[in-house]
């Protein structure tokens, strides 16, 4: 099955808070689950609440100190999302724009006419 784009902006865009109560669970009992853990992001959630729970149960942070630790991971955790769908965005921009060279320059090779010259160009330039 292929994963299309709209696939992976559907996932970047599940229910966060869902996910991360799930993290928080798994990362709690320090179990994995592949249904939860998908992507990178959720693993560096897991692994960062991981810590602070384990922190915790030994004595070397106290509840309020283990509640910002997990509030800054839980930001993190969202700043991943973000960075990823930006990068998504990017890379699928950066893929049409080759797409609209290659097109192009096959138009030229074929048919050395000034419009597909100027097609060329406008599509490595966007002028």
């Amino acid at each position: 099955m292929e994963v299309t784009v709209d696939d992976k902006v559907n996932y970047l865009l599940r229910d966060k808070a869902d996910i991360v109560e799930q993290i928080s669970k798994c990362a709690m009992t320090e179990q994995t689950d592949s249904s939860v853990l998908t992507g990178p992001a959720e693993w560096l959630l897991y692994y960062r609440l991981r810590d602070v729970y384990r922190d915790f149960r030994r004595g070397t942070i106290k509840a309020e100190q283990g509640t910002q630790q997990k509030n800054l991971a839980i930001r993190q955790y969202r700043n991943d999302i973000e960075q990823s769908r930006l990068s998504g965005e990017i890379l699928h921009q950066h893929a049409k724009m080759w797409q609209r060279i290659e097109q192009s320059a096959t138009a030229y090779r074929k048919e050395r006419t000034t419009d597909n010259a100027d097609r060329l160009l406008t599509a490595l330039y966007g002028v």
